[in-house]
């Protein structure tokens, strides 16, 4: 499918401003980049309400991903609003 690269509009009144519409894309949740198979100690918490898949265990100690999701979820928020 060929992405558009131009838009022309009318309008009867100078000045008049056209704001392109934006497509949104959503995504299924995804915690791959974040979970780890094997045995880890103490790292079965809690991150934002979500727990690990059984058999896995987070990568990273809590303050650091909760540091990496915080700095994720900035930069999609820049992205989208």
């Amino acid at each position: 499918m060929k992405s558009l690269t131009h838009c022309y509009f009318y309008s009867k009144k100078q000045g008049t401003t056209f704001i392109p519409p934006v497509k949104k894309v959503f995504k299924a949740e995804n915690w791959h980049n974040f979970e780890a198979s094997g045995y880890r100690t103490n790292m079965d918490y809690d991150l934002f309400d979500v727990k690990p898949k059984a058999g896995n265990h987070w990568r990273w100690k809590a303050s650091r991903a909760e540091k990496k999701l915080l700095k994720k979820l900035r930069i999609l928020e820049s992205a989208f609003f």
